[in-house]
């Protein structure tokens, strides 16, 4: 807001929390899968796509200006959504990393954990009904209700709510887990 003041100059006043509104970006990382969400300057990247598309990920984050993630999602951890997170945990100020509780036995599992600790941080596994924020948007947990041997059906599911828009994040979740989240009851338009 701006206005004049008793001393004739004008005053702007710079809200820090700006309602710049809610943008979801799909990178193009084939037939892999990395999402950038942001809402009033708040940064949730959701997957990092596959190796060969790691640096590619890193620097549109840069191109964007873009410092610090709130929130670095992994879906669930199949190699075509963790491999380029390991590229952004290594080059970005990360907050918080969520991921699905449970483990892999593979090279870039290990990758993937060996960068969260570089980062000081540990891999928080959310429940379902729990809700994060992400400037003023709501980001909801929806998935998963337990994990299973199916590493698709492991998958983080996110609603994400801004105003009257919604979006479903589902990962890779197949048949099992869509018919559980349909059974739910959770809102899911």
């Amino acid at each position: 807001t701006s206005g004049p003041s008793s001393d004739g100059y004008i005053d702007i006043l710079e809200d820090p929390y700006e309602d710049t509104g809610l943008t979801l970006t799909v990178l193009d990382v084939g037939q892999a899968l990395s999402i950038l969400i942001e809402c009033n300057g708040q940064y949730m990247l959701y997957d990092g796509g596959e190796r060969d598309t790691s640096s590619y990920v890193v620097s549109y984050l840069q191109g964007q200006g873009i410092t610090e993630l709130t929130y670095v999602v992994a879906s669930h951890y199949d190699s075509d959504h963790i491999s380029g997170l390991v590229g952004v945990l290594n080059v970005f100020d990360v907050k918080h990393v969520i991921g699905t509780d449970h483990e892999a036995e593979t090279e870039i599992y290990g990758s993937f954990m060996d960068a969260v600790a570089r980062l000081g941080l540990q891999v928080e596994h959310p429940s379902v009904g729990d809700r994060l924020k992400l400037g003023g948007a709501v980001i909801t947990v929806l998935g998963p209700e337990y994990i299973t041997d199916a590493p698709n059906d492991n998958s983080i599911v996110l609603k994400i709510s801004y105003g009257d828009c919604s979006f479903l994040l589902p990962g890779d979740a197949e048949a099992a887990e869509e018919e559980w989240l349909v059974s739910s009851g959770a809102d899911l338009s």
